[in-house]
C-alpha cells in the first residue's frame, strides 16, 4: 500500500467546501467538494474513487486542482464539457415556434425541431431547454361528485375484467361506448407556455359538435358526430348498425347515462343479443372504468389545438380529423 496523500484544510476552507458540497448549483461541483472533504479525513484515493464511483486517476487531479487554485479551481473551466445540442441564443426562435404549433404534445414539438436542425434531441434535453427558459406545463384534474355503491363495484369490476380476458382470448369483441360534446366556448388545456407570452383560445358562442364513439383498447373506433343532440334514438341507431356489422359476440360497455338507459334501448336489447350484441352497464360513478372517456381527454387536451377554435368550421373539421386518424395516425395506450 502506498503513502496516503493528505490535505490539511483550514476552518475557512472546510466551510467553503462544505458549503459547496450542500448547496453548490452542479452535481459536478458538489461532487469534487466531497472528494476534498473525503481526503482531508485521511481516505485513500481508491476508497475516494470508489465512493464516489470514479477512477482513482481522477481524485489525483482535482486534489492538485484544489491544492493550485483553492475552490475555485474545482469549477468547471468555460469551454470544457458536452456541447449542448440546443444553442440557448440560436435555437430559441425554433423552439418556441415548434411549441406554439403543438403546445400539448412535446414529443411533436421535438420532431418538428429535429426536422429543422437535422439532429437528434434527448427528450430529457428538450424538456430542460424549456425548463431553462421559464416554461412550464399544467395539468387539470376531474373527477366526479358521487361515489359508487362499493359491492357492486366491486362485482361489476370483476366481471368487466372476465370481459376483458375473453376479449385478449379472441373470443369477443369488446367495445367501449361514451358521448361527449366540443363546444367553440373551447376547453382550456394546459400546455406549455413562455413567460413573456400570454396564450389565448378563440371563444365564440353556437352549437358544439356532438360525437359518440365505441373503442376497443386495440384502438379500433366507430364513431359519428352530429350538431344535434345526442338522444336515446341516436344511441340505437348506432348500435343497430354496430349489431349489422359483426362477425363474432360483442359487448358493449356504457355508463349509466340517460340516453343509455332509456327504455327505447331496452326494447332492443333482445333483437341484438339475437345478433351476437351485448350491452354491459357500469356502476354509477365510475368513469375510470370506462376506455372511452380517454378518447375525449386526448381529443380535447391534446389532439385539438388552440388554433383550431378560430372558426366553429375549423373546429368541426379538427374533430372529425381527429377521430378518423385513431387507429391510423393516433393511438391510446390504455
Amino acid at each position: 500500500m502506498g503513502k496516503i496523500r493528505k490535505i490539511h484544510l483550514s476552518d475557512k476552507g472546510r466551510e467553503e467546501l462544505e458549503i459547496g458540497f450542500r448547496s453548490g448549483k452542479s452535481h459536478v461541483f458538489r461532487q469534487r467538494c466531497q472528494l476534498i472533504l473525503l481526503k482531508s479525513e485521511g481516505r485513500t484515493g481508491e476508497e475516494v474513487a470508489s465512493i464516489l464511483k470514479i477512477h482513482p486517476v481522477v481524485v489525483g487531479n482535482w486534489l492538485k486542482r484544489y491544492e493550485q487554485d483553492g475552490i475555485s479551481g474545482l469549477y468547471t473551466k468555460p469551454g470544457r464539457g458536452r456541447k449542448p445540442v440546443l444553442d440557448k441564443e440560436q435555437d430559441i426562435a425554433l423552439v418556441r415556434q415548434a411549441v406554439e404549433q403543438e403546445r400539448q404534445r412535446l414529443g411533436q414539438a421535438k420532431l418538428i425541431v429535429e426536422e429543422q436542425l437535422q439532429k437528434s434531441v434527448q427528450p430529457q434535453n428538450f424538456e430542460a431547454f424549456f425548463k431553462k427558459h421559464n416554461c412550464r406545463y399544467k395539468r387539470i384534474r376531474k373527477r366526479p361528485k358521487g361515489k359508487p355503491d362499493q359491492q357492486l363495484y366491486e362485482l361489476r369490476k370483476e366481471a368487466l375484467e372476465l370481459l376483458e380476458a375473453q376479449s385478449r382470448q379472441g373470443h369477443i369483441d369488446l367495445f367501449y361506448g361514451d358521448e361527449s360534446q366540443v363546444s367553440p366556448q373551447g376547453y382550456v388545456p394546459y400546455g406549455w407556455q413562455f413567460a413573456d407570452e400570454q396564450v389565448c383560445m378563440a371563444s365564440g358562442k353556437g352549437k358544439g359538435l356532438n360525437c359518440f364513439a365505441l373503442i376497443s383498447r386495440s384502438n379500433q373506433i366507430h364513431y359519428r358526430t352530429s350538431v344535434d343532440n345526442i338522444t336515446a334514438e341516436y344511441v340505437v341507431s348506432q348500435l343497430e348498425e354496430l349489431s349489422l356489422s359483426i362477425a363474432k359476440p360483442t359487448v358493449v360497455v356504457l355508463d349509466n347515462a340517460k340516453v343509455h338507459t332509456a327504455g327505447k334501448v331496452k326494447e332492443r336489447l333482445s333483437c341484438w343479443q339475437q345478433r351476437g350484441l351485448f350491452l354491459f352497464y357500469l356502476p354509477t360513478y365510475s368513469p375510470h372504468l370506462n376506455l372511452a372517456e380517454r378518447v375525449w381527454k386526448e381529443l380535447k387536451a391534446r389532439w385539438l389545438r388552440p388554433q383550431d377554435y378560430v372558426t366553429v368550421d375549423n373546429l368541426f373539421y379538427a374533430v372529425n380529423l381527429a377521430l378518423a386518424a385513431v387507429g391510423k395516425k393516433l393511438f391510446i395506450n390504455f
